[in-house]
């Protein structure tokens, strides 16, 4: 499995916690811009440059936490967090992500691809 996403590092909870109201106030079709302004403005990542992008990853590539938040736990097209990790706070925004499904009758997993339709990610399955 893969998946896109956009993710805000913070030093500071109270910050966070602001942002994430914010953003859970805005309108669906604002909530990318809004989100990728924030990460522009606050992120402790060197991704906040491109909006919090860290462009289409696989499943393990990033710290477990985050990894178990963007697989498992977070809705594709919403905001997720705080997720906690050893680098700090993130709020994430999934825009993209593969699923594999239980196996089908030729044995093998497949796939299920679910993106979020105001976000501009990568459209490679």
């Amino acid at each position: 499995p893969k998946a896109s996403a956009l993710h805000i590092l913070f030093d500071s909870e109270p910050r966070c916690l602001r942002v994430k109201e914010e953003l859970e106030t805005c309108k669906e079709e604002e909530v990318v811009e809004k989100f990728e302004d924030f990460a522009k403005r606050y992120s402790k990542c060197p991704s906040g440059k491109r909006g919090g992008s860290l462009g289409t990853f696989r499943r393990g590539a990033m710290a477990k936490e985050f990894d178990e938040a963007v697989f498992l736990h977070a809705e594709v097209g919403k905001v997720h967090g705080p997720v906690w990790t050893d680098f700090g706070m993130h709020l994430i925004f999934v825009t993209y992500r593969q699923e594999v499904k239980a196996e089908g009758h030729a044995g093998q997993g497949q796939a299920m691809a679910t993106r979020c339709p105001v976000a501009s990610g990568p459209r490679t399955e």
